[in-house]
């Protein structure tokens, strides 16, 4: 499902984000001269977090997986070394 989205919208949007963001950061001058910029919100979904989550153990148990296999490859290669035939 595709979604299609007009220049006009965007631009829209844009203008509106830019005169929103001026207007915020006028309030939000500091003592020091700088300003603090808004902080956009972001929420995300319990989906995204599953996968998110999901991701990361995947990551983490295929590392440990690697790592062990890794250790297991040169202990059993110095073992063969040892070996006489």
């Amino acid at each position: 499902m595709a979604i299609n989205i007009s220049s006009y919208h965007v631009q829209n949007i844009l203008r509106v984000y830019n005169k929103q963001a001026r207007l915020q950061g006028s309030s939000t001058r500091f003592k020091n001269g700088y300003t603090q910029l808004p902080m956009d919100e972001v929420s995300v979904s319990d989906e995204a977090k599953k996968r998110q989550i999901l991701k990361q153990v995947t990551s983490q148990v295929v590392d440990e997986v690697m790592t062990r296999a890794t250790k297991d490859e040169k202990m059993t290669g110095s073992l063969k070394g040892n070996r006489k035939i």
